[in-house]
């Protein structure tokens, strides 16, 4: 029974003291806010804090819509009425802390034409995920060891137009994988970057069944992934040309260790923009393509057997005027 009296008091006196301590702890914290509060510096100081904690976050989002339409009424010298459009979205997400950075880049193009008599016809389509990870030992260095991993792929099925009845290519066919270990360049400022990788893992996957077993993409036959292991050498660049004038510019370039060694795939996009203002701008952008597995049809021979020229460089061209928003 003494035992017991004991324990109570005991657990009774050492509850009172945490209690205690926990009202010191909160009358301590409200005297220090108070004084924070009424003393100048003190409010300037810890608002500075706060405000580099947010500045080691660099956002960017951005929505275009590039428009273009030609109507005709009564017209002597003929023509036909079309209406074409491109929507583009970019959003940018970059921590920084004094050894290592994380970045993410999330692109999405898409663009259709229609014309009159004819059905509607995809002109872009792009789903682009960039994420990066770089730790350097030097807070004064600007190169990273860093890991990089890269999703590329479309939306909708893609044509031979004007032959809409056999897509020759669908979401996740071809899809593009990339992880690669290297190092990179990447300065304080996000206008230049340089990634130099000599260990690249590149996956292209075909999950559509009539693709795949046609060899689509460089898959083979009746395959749905194709693994390589290669170098890539990858960057972008944005440079303000002059004061409503900005061009950027991507580069991605792959080489294969153990097939073809030597061949280079090229994936080149450089886009100039012309800011009429806030809201209103001109863009002239050029997109070049070299890859070694994308193959090309182009006659058939005297006995009706399809002739292969196999790759081909890819160029696209854009020229158009639009909104777009920031935020």
């Amino acid at each position: 029974m003494k035992k017991l009296i004991f324990l109570l008091c005991f657990v009774s006196l050492t509850s009172w003291g945490q209690v205690r301590k926990a009202k010191t702890y909160t009358k301590n914290v409200k005297t220090d806010t108070i004084k924070v509060l009424e003393d100048p510096d003190a409010l300037k100081y810890t608002f500075n804090r706060f405000k580099k904690a947010q500045e080691k976050w660099f956002k960017f989002n951005q929505v275009t819509l590039n428009m273009s339409e030609v109507a005709f009424s009564n017209w002597s010298a003929g023509g036909e009425n079309s209406v074409s459009g491109i929507m583009n979205a970019k959003f940018r997400r970059r921590y920084t802390e004094r050894t290592y950075f994380w970045d993410n880049d999330l692109e999405f193009n898409y663009g259709i034409n229609a014309q009159k008599g004819r059905e509607v016809r995809k002109t872009d389509d792009k789903l682009s995920l960039i994420s990066s990870l770089g730790y350097r030992g030097n807070s004064l260095s600007f190169w990273y060891y860093t890991a990089r991993f890269q999703f590329l792929t479309q939306v909708s099925n893609g044509y031979n137009y004007p032959n809409t009845e056999k897509p020759i290519s669908k979401f996740f066919a071809p899809a593009y994988i990339t992880f690669g270990l290297g190092a990179e360049y990447a300065p304080t400022n996000t206008s230049f970057n340089l990634f130099l990788s000599p260990i690249t893992l590149k996956t292209t996957a075909v999950l559509d069944k009539k693709l795949s077993e046609a060899g689509a993409f460089g898959v083979k036959k009746g395959k749905k992934v194709n693994t390589e292991l290669g170098f890539a050498v990858s960057g972008r660049w944005d440079k303000k040309l002059m004061d409503n004038m900005l061009l950027n510019s991507s580069f991605s370039f792959y080489g294969d260790y153990l097939k073809n060694f030597g061949n280079i795939d090229v994936d080149w996009e450089s886009n100039l923009n012309l800011k009429v203002n806030n809201y209103v701008q001109a863009r002239i952008g050029i997109h070049l393509k070299y890859d070694d597995d994308v193959k090309f049809y182009s006659y058939k021979d005297a006995n009706g057997e399809t002739q292969n020229y196999g790759a081909r460089t890819q160029f696209k061209q854009i020229l158009g005027v639009g909104v777009l928003y920031t935020f």
